[in-house]
């Protein structure tokens, strides 16, 4: 048996605009989801979780939910012989946080490891954001790539390896209660660019400098420019069409933003080592530990 971790993950800024080409900070979490790999006799795939159980044949080519990530994950590696995944998260699927992204990299570190007998950890990155995008159709990578390398990270589409950026503030978050599909959002961002795209382009830009800004904040350890950084982020959200009321209600800090694509989700909050977070608040650290490979039964 072989088994693998990775850590749930959130986007702190860049949000949309790493599609096109930006940076994204984004940051793994210590709530992780768990995969353990059992090869079994017979040509199939079984999987095993809270979510339910399934079974199909390895020749089968649908990506079934809730399981299309992880078998998008073994359709990447096309294997001869059956397989038997358990998975265990301490992850809410309902509260997204990179559920995804965390269980498609710790299947895809469980087939690596089982055909290939070790660790390529950029070449994983590149296997487990394939298979996303397989389901997807189109994402930036930035949760995949948190979740591989684990910390905070600065990312854009392309990147292989880590870049670890030196996070000062803590944070928590806070769920408005619904969450809208990513796809479903990108979607509708599209649309919108498609009709205006003068406009999308300048609150992309916004995101952008928000983005750069944040950096700036976290090197000078000033959490007055984080402050401006999340206002300008939060406003080009807003002029996207992607706040809601639910979700502006939540931000009660200066330093503080939709943490997601939108229209629905999270707010993150930053704040300094001293404050007192609200016992309400869905409260998690960043976690250094990327996707890792535990001790075989």
């Amino acid at each position: 048996m072989i088994s693998a971790s990775a850590p749930s993950t959130t986007m702190l800024f860049g949000e949309h605009a790493v599609l096109t080409g930006g940076k994204a900070l984004v940051a793994a979490l210590n709530a992780r989801v768990t995969v353990c790999l059992e090869p079994i006799e017979s040509e199939r795939i079984e999987i095993v979780s809270s979510l339910g159980r399934h079974v199909q044949a390895l020749a089968d080519s649908a990506l079934t939910a809730p399981f299309e990530f992880v078998l998008a994950a073994v359709q990447a590696f096309k294997p001869a012989k059956g397989l038997r995944l358990t998975i265990e998260s301490e992850v809410s699927s309902t509260l997204g946080l990179g559920s995804s992204a965390a269980v498609t990299v710790a299947t895809v570190a469980c087939l690596y490891q089982w055909l290939h007998g070790q660790e390529n950890i950029s070449e994983q990155f590149k296997l487990a954001y394939h298979a996303v995008l397989s389901v997807q159709g189109l994402g930036s990578g930035a949760d995949i790539y948190a979740a591989t390398f684990g910390g905070v990270q600065s990312y854009c589409i392309g990147q292989t390896t880590a870049n670890p950026v030196n996070w000062p503030w803590r944070f928590y978050l806070c769920y408005c209660g619904y969450k809208t599909p990513t796809k479903v959002v990108l979607a509708m961002v599209e649309r919108r660019r498609l009709n205006d795209a003068e406009s999308v382009s300048r609150s992309i830009a916004c995101i952008n400098q928000a983005t750069e800004l944040a950096l700036l904040a976290a090197k000078h350890h000033s959490l007055d420019e984080l402050s401006e950084a999340c206002k300008l982020h939060q406003a080009a959200m807003k002029d996207l069409g992607l706040s809601t009321p639910e979700l502006e209600q939540l931000i009660t800090s200066p330093a503080a933003k939709i943490s997601g694509s939108g229209l629905g989700d999270c707010v993150i909050t930053f704040v300094g080592s001293d404050t007192v977070i609200p016992e309400d608040m869905i409260k998690l650290s960043v976690s250094n530990q990327g996707v890792c490979l535990h001790e075989s039964a």
